[in-house]
């Protein structure tokens, strides 16, 4: 399977969801202003976005009229509601450059292909890439029938809220099988490197250049993902993280309560556990990319043992330290770097906001 086939199912829900306004067109892909693509998401988002502002009125005027526990509850609907407004915008204007992105791997397929002999294929993605896809546009039906069910919420706010919940697990999906699409092509890269360097080529100098300038198009590739994906997948953790802290405290405030019931269940399972699941699929794999261009390369780069000309020794070396000084390294906002990290801080700063409110909710009693 190459990187068309095993992109196709998710290429699929991304359009289906109107994530990202894409067109796959024989020889790649594209973004027009007026294609059916684009003026199916866009006829989409207009009529839902309508529903969605009828349906966040009586909210909103429960928020301004309800005390502090009741307005909370109401803030996080419309906390779940307000980015079916801004989602659609955002992957309308970073269509254009996930295009782009999808479009390089041609240039790493072909140049892997002159240099390895072989087409760069990822067998071991073929279940994993369909079932995916599959379960990230199921996923927010479940989710939407025991809102309804518990009576937590209208059929309408219940269906509003979950085009959103299907934009994030869609951009989760993306994050999930382009990590593990770079970590194999990393992995293939290494093992034909490695037989490379032990045949007779592995004494010219100009083979390891290439290697090296291969190496540097897989990683600049990797961050063209992270520049397409940056303003939808910081947006996307900001709402997240966000209805986080507030499930949180209406999940404790509840449990305080004593008295455990089925709206109790959704607000202690649904917001925090959902949240801290989709925001740790980002982590996770940026920590995979970071890992698997930079670590696991170095680590299997440095173990290769052969017969060297000085020429090609000095280029090994440049190829070494390029590994070290170069490894991709996916950023949150340009900034922060996707990895366990991030979500350790974000725990510890959730627990500062979730004391400034029970301070301020105590203030009020």
């Amino acid at each position: 399977m190459d990187f068309r086939t095993v992109c196709r199912p998710m290429i699929l829900a991304l359009r289906v969801s109107g994530t990202f306004f894409i067109s796959v067109k024989r020889d790649g892909y594209t973004f027009s202003w007026f294609s059916v693509e684009t003026i199916y998401a866009i006829l989409f988002h207009v009529v839902t976005d309508v529903v969605a502002a009828i349906s966040i009125t009586p909210k909103i005027k429960e928020l301004l009229e309800s005390g502090f526990d009741l307005g909370l509850d109401s803030f996080f609907t419309l906390a779940l509601t307000w980015p079916n407004f801004v989602l659609p915008i955002i992957g309308l204007f970073s269509s254009k450059s996930v295009t782009r992105y999808l479009n390089e791997w041609k240039i790493v397929e072909d140049e892997f292909r002159a240099l390895a002999g072989k087409s760069l294929v990822f067998p071991e993605l073929k279940t994993a890439s369909r079932l995916l896809p599959i379960v990230t546009s199921i996923l927010p039906i479940p989710v939407t029938v025991i809102a309804i069910s518990i009576g937590r919420h209208s059929i309408i706010q219940a269906i509003t809220n979950a085009k959103p919940l299907l934009t994030f697990d869609c951009v989760a999906t993306m994050w999930q099988i382009q990590a593990e699409l770079f970590s194999l092509t990393y992995q293939k890269y290494c093992e034909n490197l490695s037989k490379t360097l032990h045949s007779t080529q592995g004494t010219n100098a100009s083979v390891i250049i290439r290697y090296r300038l291969l190496y540097l198009r897989i990683t600049s590739l990797a961050l063209s993902l992270n520049k397409s994906m940056n303003l939808m997948t910081t947006i996307a953790y900001v709402i997240l993280y966000i209805d986080m802290i507030i499930g949180a405290y209406s999940a404790i405030v509840g449990l305080s309560s004593k008295v455990v019931t089925a709206s109790l269940l959704y607000q202690l399972f649904f917001p925090l556990l959902y949240c801290t699941i989709i925001n740790q699929v980002y982590c996770e794999a940026g920590r995979r990319i970071t890992l698997a261009g930079g670590e696991e390369v170095a680590g299997k780069i440095s173990g290769m043992r052969s017969r060297f000309s000085w020429a090609a020794r000095t280029e090994f070396f440049r190829l070494m330290d390029t590994v070290y000084l170069l490894s991709p390294e996916p950023r949150l906002a340009g900034c922060v770097r996707l990895g366990r990290g991030l979500t350790t801080v974000s725990f510890k700063i959730m627990f500062s906001y979730l004391v400034v409110l029970f301070q301020f909710r105590g203030s009020l009693e």
